[in-house]
């Protein structure tokens, strides 16, 4: 973000421009002589412009650190001043109150802090420009050693802190797509579309249950563990045709992780991954999951967005050095990713998930009919060479058994002649191109 230096001079002619402004402090003594007076240096404030998350988070990580619920060796806040009319610098962001719509049109927060010891002014403010835009402002300054390298301390200090106690850390977030965001706007673009759910609105289910060899439940346990244990982040890929419990495997990891790290749900339609990766960072340690990647970071050759695979690149390179961002995507066919995205370096681990093994079958089968005697008996040896034969996936056999559920609820004369034609007649529907039925019409199989 780009900084620039006011006097206060100006920020004194910016103040004076506000009607009716007057200064309120928190818990206001009834004897008025006893309200800390306003003393600002005359040194120079750095000005950065942020984003309304941003903006917020800043607000009540200092407002907490005023009220002492929360405490850090290295700041204490003072005093707190607000300049505006009937409104209290209390204000935090959540996703369940659209922050935008209660703020007023101008508002200053001054907060009076010392950061390891030495003074500080923090301004918060937030204003319409002449486009009616809202704009929010960050601006401190040390009233001694005011200096470049005092002044980036003390933002990665407040900004990392200011996230790290946000409502969002250690949570399971779902960014949900904005068709109307542009690519190049900042994390609070973010903001009308991140929500926060519940570990078990994810339906996740045990390892065991998950029906994939034991090489890749290997590489799942050794992923989890890493991030657990701070012992590195990682990136995966896991390739498969749909049905082959990719999708099952990312929630697993996910209920696992849950509350020992941030965890962010992409969508394959979301291209904001610059703003989404920088978030992840101020989140840390966070895990991002993509669902689909091969939408994002398609080949160049064929339709992509280049400038959403050039910013994921730069992004990636930039995290190697980092132990606090992993990523965690799926795709149907990794020959759709950009071969510079699937690079070894960039990601770790492209995991090739096949179709479920023959011997696990049964097994599926039995938690999916929950001991139904009566459908069990209907999976013959018969039907189930015929799932062999055909290398069906796991989803197909959960639906299967599903809708056979249903038969048995709303149909009569159900034999294991109804189950075959409607096991070979869902196998068409699902597996089965127009263009090969078309051929069986006419007496062609399907090798001919």
């Amino acid at each position: 973000m780009k900084q620039k230096k006011i006097s206060i001079e100006k920020w004194e002619q910016l103040m004076s421009k506000i009607d009716k402004a007057k200064i309120i402090h928190e818990n206001q003594p009834d004897n008025k002589e006893e309200i800390p007076s306003l003393k600002l240096s005359r040194n120079f404030f750095i000005v950065e412009k942020i984003d309304l998350m941003l903006h917020s988070f800043v607000n009540s990580f200092l407002h907490r650190i005023y009220k002492l619920e929360l405490a850090n060796v290295d700041f204490i806040v003072n005093n707190l001043f607000t300049f505006t009319e009937n409104i209290s610098a209390d204000i935090e962001y959540t996703n369940e109150v659209n922050l935008e719509s209660i703020l007023p049109s101008n508002k200053i927060i001054l907060y009076q802090a010392e950061y390891k010891k030495i003074d500080v002014d923090i301004i918060l403010e937030w204003f319409l420009d002449q486009y009616n835009r809202r704009i929010y402002n960050i601006k401190y300054k040390f009233d001694l050693n005011n200096n470049d390298s005092l002044n980036k301390d003390f933002r990665d200090f407040l900004f990392k802190e200011s996230y790290k106690n946000s409502i969002f850390k250690n949570k399971l977030l779902k960014i949900e797509i904005d068709y109307n965001s542009d690519d190049d706007e900042a994390v609070d673009s973010l903001l009308k579309n991140l929500k926060i759910i519940k570990v078990e609105e994810l339906h996740a289910k045990k390892i065991d249950k998950i029906y994939i060899p034991n090489f890749i439940k290997e590489e799942i346990n050794r992923f989890c563990l890493s991030i657990e244990k701070n012992i590195s982040s990682l990136r995966f890929i896991f390739s498969g045709l749909p049905g082959t419990a990719k999708t099952e495997i990312l929630k697993y990891i996910s209920k696992y992780l849950a509350g020992k790290c941030t965890i962010m749900f992409v969508s394959s339609g979301e291209h904001r991954l610059t703003s989404i990766l920088n978030l992840a960072d101020y989140l840390s340690p966070c895990l991002v999951c993509i669902d689909d990647i091969d939408f994002i970071v398609r080949d160049r050759d064929s339709y992509s967005n280049s400038k959403t695979l050039s910013a994921f690149l730069q992004k990636l390179d930039g995290f190697l050095d980092l132990n606090n961002v992993s990523i965690l995507a799926t795709t149907n066919d990794k020959n759709l990713i950009d071969i510079a995205a699937k690079r070894p370096g960039r990601f770790d681990q492209i995991i090739d998930i096949g179709e479920i093994e023959s011997k696990d079958y049964n097994d599926l089968i039995k938690d999916c009919l929950e001991d139904d005697a009566l459908l069990i008996d209907y999976f013959t040896e018969e039907v189930i060479n015929d799932f062999k034969k055909n290398k069906v996936t796991g989803s197909f056999i959960v639906n299967l058994v599903k809708q056979l559920k249903i038969y048995t609820k709303t149909a009569e004369n159900i034999d294991s002649i109804f189950i075959k034609k409607f096991i070979e007649n869902s196998y068409k529907g699902f597996y089965k191109t127009q263009l090969q039925l078309e051929k069986s019409k006419f007496g062609f199989t399907e090798d001919e």
